[in-house]
């Protein structure tokens, strides 16, 4: 069976039309739009499954059949790296600038409860990072913890939680404002001061809310879903904002690290970003870096919404996605130089 070329040329350039918009949609704030809202939470390598359609029929139009495979062939790196947020970095040093550095290793990691601790105490073992932002910690965990890494420092205060090797100082809580339909929920940030040798710097961990009552309200067409969603979104990104505005008068060189459930596409990120600060993965990431995902149906992480956000004063030399063995996260890690 031979396919015409004129009416594959007309489906493929409308599909990389479509991607094109959703493409733009994304770089102007998804939460606009209720359909690029639900996309963003959707694993977008669905948008590859037709330009594999395509690719199957490309074989079967008249010659010359290579400028559509190649049509195909690009519009499959556009989607793995505009919409599945693919990321070619890698390893990046720059030795000039970290001359007088001191290299360490942040692991922000929401735990599920601790659920799991044998697989989180053998995850924290392997990876070896400095410091460690946990979301979603418990009294049960902690002991566990203290118990595997005695000579650690720990603060925590409710689910969040802050260990170091490290002294760590000035530690406080601050709750942030919840979502209209979500009262029991505490979104919060807990800051802290940490010392290496004569160095000091500060961290943020934070757990801001979920897009999930949303999510589900468009899902399933129930009635009022359009202003619940409109809610839910105003109210993360006030969060976002308030956490904007506190760590925007930090003095310090700062990790800002957490479960923020929002991809860097985001709205919820967009303040952090303006600020200047940088995303260690985007930095010096290879590969999609996904975080969540896995403890559903797929089986398979696609979507990243644990991130490292780096101020002014840091150099991020590496950074990528841990193991899913130990919650309904991955861990995200990444490596930065602190400059003197």
């Amino acid at each position: 069976m031979r396919i015409s070329r004129e009416k594959f040329n007309t489906i493929a350039y409308a599909y990389s039309a479509l991607l094109t918009l959703i493409f733009f949609i994304n770089q102007t704030g998804p939460e606009n739009n209720i359909f690029a809202f639900a996309n963003l939470y959707l694993p977008q390598s669905y948008w590859a499954a037709p330009i594999l359609v395509l690719l199957v029929a490309a074989l079967f139009i008249e010659s010359p059949r290579l400028p559509s495979l190649i049509h195909c062939s690009l519009m499959l790196i556009f989607v793995a790296t505009a919409l599945m947020d693919f990321r070619f970095a890698g390893i990046v040093l720059d030795k000039g600038s970290s001359r007088n550095a001191t290299p360490i290793r942040f692991m922000t990691y929401n735990i599920n409860g601790g659920k799991n601790a044998p697989a989180l105490v053998r995850i924290i073992l392997d990876e070896s990072p400095s410091v460690i932002l946990f979301q979603e910690s418990s009294p049960d965990f902690l002991r566990d913890f203290r118990t595997s890494f005695p000579a650690w420092n720990i603060i925590a205060n409710d689910d969040l939680m802050i260990a170091s090797i490290y002294e760590i100082s000035d530690f406080e809580r601050v709750d942030l404002p919840k979502l209209s339909n979500d009262e029991w929920k505490r979104p919060a940030y807990v800051r802290a001061v940490l010392t290496n040798g004569r160095s000091q710097f500060a961290v943020y961990n934070t757990h801001l809310s979920t897009p999930r009552e949303a999510l589900n309200s468009i899902r399933s067409l129930e009635p009022g879903f359009f202003e619940l969603t409109k809610l839910n979104i105003r109210d993360r990104e006030e969060q976002s904002n308030w956490l904007a505005k506190a760590v925007s008068k930090e003095k310090l060189p700062f990790i800002l690290g957490g479960d923020f459930n929002a991809p860097e596409k985001s709205i919820m990120i967009s303040p952090f970003i303006k600020l200047g600060l940088k995303s260690a993965f985007s930095e010096c990431g290879f590969g999609f870096g996904y975080t969540k995902g896995h403890d559903i149906q797929l089986g398979v992480s696609y979507v990243r919404i644990d991130h490292i956000l780096i101020s002014d004063g840091w150099l991020p030399v590496y950074s990528r996605a841990g193991s899913s063995l130990g919650s309904d996260h991955r861990p995200m890690l990444a490596d930065a130089l602190l400059l003197e």
